[in-house]
């Protein structure tokens, strides 16, 4: 099994320059052109972001899983780009990739 490490440089390399700052994150908010995706547990929620965590997300993000499939990430996957986050970066990351 990868470690932490591990599996944050392959989803690191996943992302390349799909990665994004503050300053962009803004612009594309501001302009309605993402959606805000948090991966974070608990109840760590962000006004007006959809969360979702990361040990659901490759689940809800997935056509074929029945009842468990959350059309507002599969709808949208193409229409709109999604900025994920999370409060250090490791879990978006990680979420990024899938």
């Amino acid at each position: 099994m990868a470690t932490f490490g591990e599996l944050i440089t392959a989803a690191t390399e996943a992302v390349g320059d799909n990665k994004i700052d503050g300053k962009k994150a803004k612009e594309l908010i501001d302009g309605g052109d993402c959606i805000v995706l948090n991966v974070q547990d608990g109840d760590s929620k962000i006004p007006g972001a959809y969360n979702a965590t990361l040990g659901t997300l490759p689940f809800k993000a997935c056509s074929g899983t029945g009842d468990f499939q959350d059309k507002m990430l599969t709808d949208n996957k193409t229409s709109k780009k999604f900025i994920v986050t999370c409060a250090l970066g490791g879990q978006a990351l990680l979420g990024a990739k899938l």
